[in-house]
């Protein structure tokens, strides 16, 4: 399976292991919230899409308004106004994120063969990208690795979202051979002597 130029990439962290570890083209690369390159001029994007969370907050507070204020209430009513303000202000632009990864789509013409899904935690926030994916490639195969039931059903929940039917997905453990062939190129190109397996339930 491997990693190569002919493919394309996005990035939902900071770091360019994709560039150091495998050499990775940047012009491949589409880093959807920025990079850390080092320089003071890196602008990352931190927090969240949770508007979900943000409403519930805000029914929480008017249920507050609704009644006769004990200082508890009150107490609970403030701290909820706090926490308001605070997913408010953490919360991402992701009209922007996803512009900047139709800008990168644009970029290339071709429809991808599949479109491979690594290391998410496939949550609401990551589904705007996936939805803008499979709008744009309604007929692309996908493939998604897990390494636990848990991300198992997440896989589940997602197709089922997104509409895949069963024959254009396909899941794989991160507990077999790709997944080593993975591992020993990281350990071959980074000089590490050895590493020790850690075992997940």
């Amino acid at each position: 399976m491997g990693f190569t130029n002919y493919d394309r990439y996005l990035v939902f962290n900071y770091t360019h292991m994709l560039q150091n570890i495998y050499g990775i083209e940047p012009k491949n690369i589409c880093y959807v919230h920025g990079e850390c390159t080092g320089n003071e001029e890196d602008e990352l994007i931190f927090g969240h899409g949770n508007k979900k969370r943000i409403m519930e907050i805000k029914n929480i507070i008017d249920g507050y308004d609704r009644r006769s204020l004990f200082q508890s209430e009150r107490t609970n009513q403030l701290e909820y106004e706090c926490l308001l303000r605070f997913m408010q202000n953490l919360e991402k632009d992701v009209n922007r994120c996803k512009w900047v990864t139709e800008m990168f789509y644009n970029r290339f013409l071709e429809e991808p063969e599949i479109i491979n899904v690594y290391g998410m935690s496939l949550g609401d926030v990551d589904f705007p990208y996936f939805k803008q994916i499979r709008d744009r490639w309604p007929e692309t195969k996908w493939r998604f690795g897990y390494h636990s039931k848990q991300d198992e059903d997440k896989i589940k929940i997602l197709v089922k979202r997104l509409a895949i039917p069963d024959f254009q997905y396909k899941t794989f453990k991160f507990d077999n051979p790709i997944f080593r062939e993975i591992m020993d190129i990281i350990v071959a190109k980074t000089g590490i002597i050895a590493y020790e397996e850690v075992k997940s339930n």
